[in-house]
């Protein structure tokens, strides 16, 4: 938190332990005092305050910087006059947390219900710290902790290295109590993530400052423990590359493993690609089924003359079993996926991925789904899964940029169509997974 906030929430519970605790003050003040913080846009409540642990542990650490005494300085008679707290129990401490937080986020009616506006390091473009200070004190805690639990003695004899090997392990923390002191504070800021009601529907996404959904090193690491690409994959990276076609529109490791495990785990045997690129997501799907032992038949769908030629020339220097299944069209998607649902011997697929233009996002699903005007047959197969790539760019596109709104409107559509379940993956740009009810 910035100084100003922390400051003003320690101003603020100091003035509720004056009137509950110490009756120096009055309620009329402790409000008084309270209104003044939040007209100041500042913090009366930040929600690392419910972790008791933490807030124990820091009191305990005041004690010993002030010589053994709390001195925690409280209002005292007129606002401007101060008197100091020493003796309060955890227990008292607890109880006052929970009834403070009650009144400065509900009953006083506060602007944002007490909390403080822009709080964080983050929130104003200075670098985030707030896992590097719980680190900090949980690293205090631990080192109280050991100080308490270590046992001087004077020789020592072989019998008691072995009490103190007994006395390591009894203090080895449960899985319990590592939940209370390692991960509380990590999680102080945590809601509650169980949604019971749709989520109203917005005219746009939410404004989003970042060009990705994650912090440095995140892709990075989970890419080292992805299985290695293999060897088509890996042809047709280096084949995107030379051919100087932008590279960034590859899947990539992490989501052609994806793919290929979907595939796979469904035993999928066909799958229709819309938007090859240079053919990434069609090898990944070709090489899922054929390791479940089926066939495998990809087709997949390429828009731009050029691009497909590329992708075509990937597909004849990847293996044989590879380049066989896959079966390239190009033109335009909306007019190709149009034949086959006008065909009654086109056959429906186990998978359809979308990842072309993000415009018609839309349009790719009702022909998926045989919604499309025209009384077309569904593309999708009963058991079938459509897999949109790029959902979340909803968020990560510039919001100048009409294919953002493109895609916040593809799904708020699929949300609101009662055929069908989904769930939004955070993988790379995002990928909606969507299945018949």
């Amino acid at each position: 938190m910035l100084h100003g906030h922390a400051v003003a929430t320690c101003m603020g519970f100091g003035a509720f332990l004056s009137w509950r605790h110490c009756d120096w003050i009055s309620r009329d003040q402790f409000e008084r005092i309270c209104k003044l913080i939040n007209n100041l846009e500042l913090a009366l409540w930040h929600d690392v305050m419910d972790d008791k642990h933490i807030f124990h542990s820091s009191t305990k650490k005041m004690i010993q910087k002030r010589g053994g005494n709390l001195v925690a300085p409280l209002p005292r008679g007129n606002i401007g006059e101060c008197g100091y707290l020493n003796e309060i129990t955890d227990s008292e401490l607890s109880q006052y947390v929970d009834e403070y937080k009650v009144l400065v986020t509900e009953t006083l009616g506060l602007a944002r219900g007490g909390y403080g506006v822009e709080p964080h390091l983050d929130d104003v473009g200075l670098g985030d710290t707030k896992m590097d200070s719980l680190a900090h004190v949980r690293a205090e805690q631990e080192c109280s902790h050991d100080q308490n639990t270590t046992k001087t003695t004077g020789d020592v004899s072989d019998a008691n290295e072995e009490k103190k090997s007994e006395d390591v392990t009894e203090n080895k923390l449960s899985y319990e109590e590592w939940i209370q002191a390692a991960q509380a504070g990590r999680n102080a800021n945590w809601k509650f993530n169980v949604a019971f009601d749709p989520a109203p529907d917005t005219p746009t996404a939410p404004s989003f400052p970042h060009n990705t959904l994650f912090h440095n090193n995140v892709e990075d690491y989970s890419m080292k423990h992805t299985s290695v690409a293999s060897s088509n994959i890996q042809t047709a990276a280096k084949m995107t590359m030379e051919s100087r076609l932008f590279a960034p529109c590859m899947v990539g490791t992490l989501e052609s493993q994806f793919l290929k495990l979907q595939a796979k785990t469904m035993k999928a045997t066909r799958i229709l690609d819309i938007g090859t690129f240079t053919g990434m997501s069609a090898i990944a799907f070709a090489e899922g089924s054929l390791a479940a032992g089926l066939p495998a038949e990809v087709h997949t769908l390429e828009f731009d003359a050029k691009t497909a030629r590329v992708a075509k020339n990937i597909f004849n220097h990847c293996s044989p079993e590879i380049r066989d299944a896959i079966h390239l069209h190009q033109g335009d998607a909306v007019a190709l996926m149009r034949n086959i649902a006008n065909d009654p011997q086109g056959g429906t697929f186990d998978i359809i991925f979308v990842d072309a233009d993000k415009d018609n996002y839309m349009t790719y699903y009702d022909l998926a789904m045989g919604s499309e005007a025209g009384g077309r047959r569904p593309l999708l197969s009963p058991a079938g899964i459509i897999l949109a790539d790029n959902s979340l760019s909803a968020l990560l596109y510039d919001e100048t940029d009409d294919r953002r709104l493109a895609l916040h409107n593809f799904n708020e559509h699929v949300k609101n169509d009662p055929r069908v379940e989904e769930v939004v993956l955070t993988i790379r740009e995002g990928i909606t997974m969507i299945s018949l009810k």
